[in-house]
C-alpha cells in the first residue's frame, strides 16, 4: 500500500509508477479520505510507502494530520519506506515523518528523495519546458531506482541536512501562517468550481458562484496551477508567471 499526497502530480506520478511496479494499491491522501475514519490493514510482506512533496522543509500540514489519525494495522514482514518530492531543496523531511511512525510504533526502513520540477509560483516563475525535460529524466532514473531497492528491500535512510537547527522555525512558520488570506480570482473565473471540487484539504467553497478560502490549506496551490481559465491567483506576483501540472507519462 502507497499513501501519496500531491498538488500539482509530481507525488502523484512517483506513488503510481511505484504502485505499477510493485502491484500494491495506492491511496490519495485528502481530507475526503481522512474523515472515512478506515483502518487499512496490511497484508504479509507488504509494503508500506508514503509519498508527499516537501513544503517549508517539512511534510505538508494535511499528511501531517493524516499520519497522525491514521490506522494501519501491520501484518507480518512489512517493509515500510518513505519518498519526497521537492524543487529547489529536499532538507529531509522525511525525518518528520519518522518521529511521527515512532510514536506509532511503526519504523521506516528507508528514505528517499526526488527531485522535480518546483511549483512554487508565489515565489518565482515556474521552469521552462526545456529545464523541466531534463528534470523529468534525471526523476525516471531515481524511480527507478527506487522501485530497485524497495523491490530488494535495501535498508538506506538519508542522513541529517545542513541547516537542521532552522529547519524547525522555518517549518513552524509555515504549519502557523494562515495560507488562505491571498488568494483570489479575476475576472477571468467562470465559476466553473474546478478548485472547489478538486481541493485535496476541501479549502475551498462556492458563494456567489466564486471560489472563497474558509478551511485550514496546505497551500500546495493546486488550485493556482490546474485552474482552467487561470484565474486564481495569490498575491501580486501570480498573475504573470507560469503554470505548471506534472506531464510525466502523458
Amino acid at each position: 500500500m502507497i499513501f501519496y499526497f500531491s498538488g500539482t502530480g509530481n507525488s502523484q506520478y512517483v506513488a503510481k509508477v511505484l504502485g505499477d511496479a510493485t502491484k500494491e494499491a495506492v491511496v490519495n491522501i485528502t481530507r475526503d479520505e481522512m474523515e472515512k475514519e478506515l483502518e487499512y490493514n496490511l497484508k504479509e510482506g507488504e509494503n508500506l510507502g508514503f509519498v508527499f512533496p516537501i513544503y517549508w522543509w517539512g511534510m505538508p500540514v494535511l499528511v501531517e494530520e493524516f499520519v497522525r489519525k491514521m490506522k494501519v494495522k501491520l501484518g507480518v514482514d512489512n517493509y515500510i519506506y518513505g519518498v519526497s518530492t521537492y524543487g529547489l531543496q529536499p532538507h529531509n523531511g522525511l525525518k518528520d515523518l519518522e518521529k511521527l511512525l515512532v510514536k506509532k510504533g511503526m519504523y521506516l526502513d528507508a528514505t528517499y528523495e526526488v527531485k522535480m520540477v518546483d511549483n512554487y509560483v508565489v515565489g518565482y516563475d515556474i521552469a521552462g519546458k526545456e529545464k523541466q525535460e531534463v528534470i523529468y529524466s534525471q526523476a525516471r532514473i531515481k524511480i527507478d531506482s527506487i522501485i530497485h531497492d524497495v523491490a530488494e528491500r535495501q535498508h538506506s535512510k538519508i542522513g541529517d541536512i545542513i541547516g537542521t537547527t532552522i529547519k524547525p522555525i522555518v517549518h513552524s512558520v509555515y504549519k502557523h501562517t494562515d495560507h488562505r488570506k491571498k488568494f483570489y480570482v479575476t475576472e477571468d473565473c467562470t465559476g466553473c468550481g474546478y478548485c472547489a471540487k478538486n481541493c485535496p484539504c476541501q479549502a475551498i467553497v462556492m458563494e456567489n458562484n466564486k471560489p472563497v478560502w474558509k478551511e485550514n490549506c496546505s497551500f500546495c496551490l493546486k488550485c493556482i496551477h490546474s485552474c482552467p481559465k487561470q484565474a486564481v491567483q495569490n498575491g501580486k506576483g501570480t498573475k504573470e508567471r507560469s503554470r505548471y501540472l506534472n506531464h510525466m507519462g502523458s
